[in-house]
């Protein structure tokens, strides 16, 4: 009995002892630069843009835990959250601030406006209209900068008309609500005029009107496009579904939207511009000031066709047949890479 107390005596001090040092190491540990991160949703083209930005940082030597400190939090598509997101930042005070889409960066923007932490942003399409920016051009007199995903609208029809050459009315469907989107929508329509196109537009203002708005579409269009608009994409589903139901293909400018499974896509390798925004991440850890760098803009643009998808929606292509019309395209067959 006495030989079981001096052990678990032993035991205790030893584990003691261990807390200790530990505790000891822990101290040692220089402070840490952290970068507080956030976006407004889980969405697989924003996702993919945070994985580009953390690996950019990675291979440029700066690790989460060994030299930096990342913190990240999601607002699961509340705008009430992403401002309670931003505030929480503001009391960390970290090294700068990272916002992913425009909700979140307007969010943190507000919030960081009276301190001296910087904000850099992506998956912005247009930071001046949203507020996010004064100007996309440096120097600028607020503490922000980041990536412009906006994508021309002549690359989006180029996209279409490439791939279906008699096409002359295109369905958009968009949220009314979004000020992206109606960016987006102006410039389409202003491009599509000049090509002799009509674009036929149906709104939906939640998810839960994008069926609606796809089905008002059948019988009136040659294909539907879906711009970089939140609603539609997140419903893209369900628009793939009416699109092949009724044999009408579906284009997209939304680089997830591809798995999913739209004919073609126009539009950027995001992972890559998460690696862009990681480049200025690093410039501003070794003091250059996020007003002295302009906002990145005109990425290079990749068009991906789909022959599956293709198939199913009434516009069979053949790689060999169609090979001058699928000039340009990364061709694949489902996920699979055929070329």
């Amino acid at each position: 009995m006495k030989d079981s107390q001096k052990a678990k005596k032993l035991l205790t001090l030893t584990l003691a002892s261990l807390l200790i040092l530990t505790g000891c190491q822990k101290q040692h540990v220089p402070n840490l630069k952290t970068i507080a991160l956030t976006q407004i949703i889980e969405h697989k083209a924003i996702d993919a843009e945070r994985e580009g930005f953390i690996a950019g940082l990675k291979e440029a030597g700066f690790e989460d835990g060994k030299n930096i400190s990342i913190h990240f939090e999601n607002a699961q598509g509340s705008i009430a959250t992403a401002a309670q997101i931003a505030t929480k930042f503001i009391s960390l005070k970290p090294a700068m601030i990272v916002a992913l889409t425009t909700p979140s960066a307007q969010s943190v923007v507000l919030a960081a406006s009276k301190t001296d932490i910087p904000v850099i942003f992506s998956t912005v399409t247009d930071p001046v209209g949203a507020k996010i920016v004064t100007q996309n051009e440096a120097p600028r007199t607020d503490n922000v900068t980041g990536i412009s995903d906006y994508l021309s609208a002549s690359a989006q029809l180029d996209c279409i008309q490439k791939l279906l050459p008699h096409a002359k009315k295109i369905g958009v469907i968009y949220n009314p609500g979004e000020a992206n989107s109606l960016l987006i929508m102006k410039d389409l329509k202003a491009e599509a005029l000049k090509r002799g196109l009509q674009i036929v537009e149906a709104t939906a203002s939640k998810t839960s009107d994008v069926v609606t708005a796809a089905q008002s579409l059948i019988g009136k269009v040659d294909a539907i496009h879906i711009p970089n608009d939140n609603t539609a994409v997140a419903s893209i589903g369900s628009i793939i579904a009416v699109g092949e139901k009724n044999k009408i293909p579906v284009f997209a400018a939304d680089t997830g939207s591809f798995d999913a499974g739209v004919v073609a896509i126009a539009g950027y390798d995001r992972f890559l511009l998460g690696k862009r925004l990681a480049e200025y991440a690093i410039k501003i850890l070794k003091g250059e000031k996020a007003s002295a760098l302009p906002v990145l803009r005109d990425h290079p643009v990749q068009f991906y066709v789909n022959i599956d998808a293709a198939k199913k929606m009434g516009m069979p292509l053949d790689p060999v047949l169609d090979k001058k019309k699928l000039q340009g395209f990364v061709i694949r067959s489902g996920q699979h890479n055929q070329s």
